[in-house]
């Protein structure tokens, strides 16, 4: 499916709240407690890159570059748009990036989110293991 990025707009924030609780509240009262108002309270729009469909807003996805690696703070995908082949483009030229850059990619999942199945796919590993999240990293330069 064809997408396109933009970085996200203080107008955008009530779309980018309402995706995030849709398909990450389920996840997270599972293992803890869901706080309503934690997107809103770590909301910085220009940290943000929002995915679109043919205009439609679709996703987004939050990258944190830190001393020797990139840290994938958040890649959602809204349900109506899951399966389509979105999160993997993201993730590949992200993978691309890093290798480039000879970069560690790292993450974390809430333990039981089906996307951990996503990121174990393209090799990433996990390195920990806590009560609330999967801790995985990845090595892109290995694999050139």
């Amino acid at each position: 499916m064809s997408f396109s990025t933009r970085v996200a707009r203080a107008d955008d924030l009530a779309f980018l709240d309402a995706l995030y609780s849709d398909n990450m509240k389920g996840y997270v009262e599972r293992v803890g407690t869901w706080d309503p108002d934690m997107f809103r309270g770590n909301f910085e729009p220009s940290a943000i890159e929002l995915i679109e469909v043919q205009g439609d807003r679709a996703g987004f996805f939050k990258l944190v570059p830190e001393r020797d690696s990139i840290y994938l703070a958040e890649l959602q995908v809204g349900k109506k748009y899951q399966g389509n082949g979105i999160g993997s483009s993201i993730l590949e030229k992200l993978i691309d990036y890093a290798g480039k850059k000879e970069s560690l990619i790292t993450l974390k999942v809430i333990r039981g989110n089906p996307a951990e199945f996503l990121y174990l796919r393209y090799g990433f590993r996990t390195f920990k293991k806590t009560g609330l999240h999967s801790h995985l990293s990845l090595n892109p330069s290995r694999k050139l």
